[in-house]
């Protein structure tokens, strides 16, 4: 980054560091020339209007990138023996060494920190590949966890769901028309619903009956509806949903577009003479 800006005022005689943009736009492109040396031996960078339509382009070599950072990878040495002084381990017994994070893949400090821990397997050495360390090492505490927490061998009861159903057979029945019954068959889960297509409406009404017998105990349920002071002509859709308390909506839809509701009757089932 102060390479960068030095080069700028060599180069232009332009100091800009009072522009927060032009920083901006210098520290990103500085972070993408980083990553592109960690693998390459040599980046290009381009950055288009940087300051007063400035364009600035740069080429840096990775040998030219160590150089500007070999100052810096001695800072890093204090915190790494604090640390193994903090354990109690030398150097020599560290056998395995991860490095995660981007700045960690430069092959300068890969070497630099390879010299630290001689013995160890350091980056290009071991077939862990860093990308994935970090998934890796959460998948493994969370086994650990598990290892802790859940006893697998306790039995663990299982959820009991009660599921309504129909007791006896439901059908509905369309007296004005020519079409087919809608059937519910017992045991099916509650609530539920069924559609049945009408067609065209010849007449301004429309009745419906519903009918539920139990052969067990000699039962018969019946009920109907009337839709009225409706519009011949519409093409029509009967939709009848059962409800988890087993009663019986109807209701009676237009099939044109959008498709709207034109009535709904809630229909009772009563007790009649088998």
């Amino acid at each position: 980054m102060g390479h960068l800006q030095e080069e700028i005022q060599r180069k232009y005689k332009l100091d800009i560091a009072d522009s927060h943009r032009s920083m901006a736009k210098l520290r990103a492109a500085a972070e993408t020339c980083m990553h592109v040396l960690s693998a390459l031996q040599s980046s290009d960078i381009f950055i288009e209007s940087l300051y007063d339509g400035l364009d600035f382009k740069y080429n840096v070599s990775r040998g030219r990138f160590d150089s500007l950072i070999g100052g810096l990878l001695g800072s890093f040495v204090q915190p790494i023996e604090d640390l193994l002084a903090r354990a109690n381990v030398k150097n020599d017994q560290i056998n395995k060494v991860l490095l995660v994070g981007g700045p960690l893949k430069i092959p300068k400090f890969q070497s630099y920190i390879k010299s630290l821990f001689p013995l160890a397997e350091c980056p290009g050495t071991t077939s862990i590949n860093p990308d994935e360390i970090l998934a890796a090492g959460a998948a493994r505490q969370a086994g650990f966890l598990v290892d802790m927490l859940v006893d697998f061998d306790k039995h663990l009861p299982e959820p009991n769901t009660d599921v309504i159903v129909i007791g006896d057979d439901i059908s509905v029945e369309v007296v004005d028309m020519q079409v087919d019954q809608l059937k519910f068959s017992s045991n099916l889960p509650l609530p539920c619903v069924q559609k049945l297509s009408l067609g065209t409406l010849d007449s301004t009404s429309l009745h419906i009956v519903a009918s539920q017998s139990s052969a067990t105990a000699g039962v018969m349920l019946k009920g109907k509806v009337a839709f009225e002071n409706l519009t011949s002509g519409l093409v029509v859709t009967l939709s009848v949903h059962v409800t988890i308390d087993n009663k019986l909506n109807v209701e009676l839809w237009d099939n044109s577009t959008p498709s709207h509701l034109i009535q709904s009757h809630a229909l009772e089932l009563v007790e009649v003479a088998a």
